[in-house]
């Protein structure tokens, strides 16, 4: 899948790293970080609703599998090494329907956990690695080049939108959250060239919503503000993509 030899070295600053000793101390600390970090994943009820008890028993795996190749970067001294590896792991999750967000969700906590669980020291010499690890998950297509870095405000004025009352800030800031996956199975759909995937993840979401007697209302204001928003705050070429399936999506069809 990876061949170590293809990548450079780190650069000569930190050439003198203690790779052995610091890929001790994360061997130390696995299982409470794989504990920690699924912990913090499962917060969310999607985790368990779209994988059940697969997911209980594989994702932990994932994470495993995740620190391993972690270790084999810091001993090739090569954070380019991780970067590969999670863009095959970022096509992997999108085939499996999870989105770019849930796996930058994984990567977020992990650094916050490991911050917690090793030394200042050594939490610093992971620095270029995660570094990698998040640049792996930029988008190549020029559209979604062109939108993401509109999504965080996409989300709030969406979600103010949705929820204008100072008493819904809760349920505003959930809003938010979710605008932040909606954009992200979207600008997944245009970077594969494939709008199932976002219309897919529609039709699993309204099973959800009416699991947890969440309002279909929210689904359609939000989809119709992150389509104005997109329009405006992007030129045409580069909104195209994007209008094209939001206007065209059978999940919602027929559909209250």
């Amino acid at each position: 899948m990876i061949h170590p030899d293809l990548f450079p070295a780190l650069p000569p600053d930190v050439e003198d790293m203690d790779i052995e000793n610091l890929c001790s101390a994360l061997e130390n600390i696995r299982r409470p970080l794989v504990q920690a970090v699924f912990a913090d994943l499962y917060r969310n009820p999607f985790w368990e609703d779209r994988y059940g008890e697969t997911g209980r028993l594989s994702i932990p795996r994932d994470l495993d599998q995740h620190l391993d190749y972690l270790l084999t970067a810091l001993r090739l001294r090569s954070p380019e090494y991780l970067t590969e590896y999670f863009r095959w792991v970022r096509h992997a999750v999108i085939l499996r329907g999870m989105c770019t967000h849930h796996l930058t969700q994984v990567l977020a906590s992990l650094s916050v956990n490991l911050a917690t669980l090793l030394s200042e020291e050594d939490f610093q010499a992971l620095t270029p690695f995660l570094e990698a690890a998040r640049h792996s998950l930029e988008y190549s297509h020029f559209a979604c080049r062109a939108l993401s870095p509109h999504v965080d405000l996409i989300s709030r004025q969406t979600a103010q939108f949705a929820y204008p009352e100072e008493e819904q800030h809760a349920r505003r800031e959930l809003c938010r959250r979710d605008v932040l996956i909606y954009l992200s199975y979207l600008m997944d759909a245009v970077e594969k060239n494939n709008p199932e995937i976002f219309s897919g993840y529609l039709e699993w979401l309204k099973g959800f919503d009416r699991k947890y007697g969440i309002s279909t209302r929210e689904l359609v204001l939000s989809l119709g503000e992150i389509h104005r928003q997109i329009e405006q705050r992007l030129d045409a070429e580069y909104a195209q993509p994007f209008i094209h399936i939001l206007t065209h999506l059978p999940a919602l069809n027929g559909n209250n």
